[in-house]
């Protein structure tokens, strides 16, 4: 290899690339430039040139290998912590925008209160968007496009969840023709539906693999239960409560309707994906 021109070095990574491989490429003479640049991965050593140092994704200090083994670890934890956070993000961005534009054009309102989107955000996206990205595990990550890989856990899960979520707008605004008590209602059911949403993007056993792959890790589950019974208790905590801005239902029937609708789209979620 060493014997070959900057010309087949860079005719042996454009056919790797058109092979759909992906190419990394170490280099630290002039002659090594344009392969590098084409490579899906540059790597220069520390010793090489200045041109080849420019142009490469990543130097290596003091020309050691032994960095690579954990940066390629770290890589695949920031790619699937990617995935996972923006899985979360764009099911309840869509979501969101699905339930304004139907409750506006049905002239019934508006859904949440800025605070009540807030506390939404906290619970369901905020906190586990943040541990989902520090347990990411390690992992080879598959060389399939991230916008199909998302779509097909996002599509379902933003279409079953808005229609969910305009029923039980639309059954407590008929029951009760109470604006905010309606609200505080949807309020509940997304935070518990996007709890159980971070379940789904992290499944800890095969029943709950779904949308994504089986991941057997149970810290996600359990966080998403621990907020859960956060979420239960801020009402009747003073400090909570004033925190939050949750009031209580008014009933159990109301209560067992919104745990009932939350079983029945996790139900019907589970069974679109699969």
């Amino acid at each position: 290899l060493h014997q070959l021109s900057r010309e087949e070095f860079l005719i042996i990574v454009r056919t790797l690339r058109t092979q759909g491989r992906y190419v990394g490429m170490t280099g630290d003479g002039v002659n090594d430039v344009l392969a590098l640049k084409q490579a899906n991965l540059g790597i220069a050593m520390q010793s090489g040139t200045q041109a080849t140092r420019n142009v490469a994704d990543i130097v290596l200090m003091q020309d050691s290998f032994a960095a690579l083994p954990e940066a390629l670890l770290e890589g695949q934890r920031i790619m699937h912590g990617m995935e996972d956070t923006l899985r979360l993000y764009l099911t309840r961005i869509f979501t969101l925008a699905i339930l304004i534009a139907t409750i506006a054009m049905l002239e019934a309102g508006f859904p949440y209160t800025p605070a009540q989107n807030s506390v939404i955000s906290i619970f369901s996206l905020t906190v586990p968007a943040f541990f989902l990205a520090l347990w990411a595990p390690p992992g080879a990550v598959p060389h399939t496009s991230l916008v199909r890989k998302l779509l097909n856990f996002v599509l379902p899960a933003t279409v079953v969840t808005g229609i969910f979520s305009i029923a039980i707008y639309l059954y407590f605004i008929a029951m009760t023709q109470d604006w905010p008590y309606t609200q505080l209602a949807l309020t509940y059911a997304s935070i518990a539906m996007g709890l159980f949403l971070v379940v789904f993007v992290q499944p800890p056993t095969e029943f709950w693999a779904g949308g994504d792959r089986l991941a057997g890790d149970w810290r996600p589950t359990l966080l998403a239960l621990g907020l859960f019974a956060v979420l239960m208790a801020s009402p009747y905590i003073p400090a909570l409560r004033d925190f939050f801005g949750l009031d209580p239902l008014r009933s159990l029937l109301d209560a067992l309707v919104i745990g009932g609708a939350t079983a029945a789209w996790m139900v019907l979620l589970r069974f679109v994906w699969k």
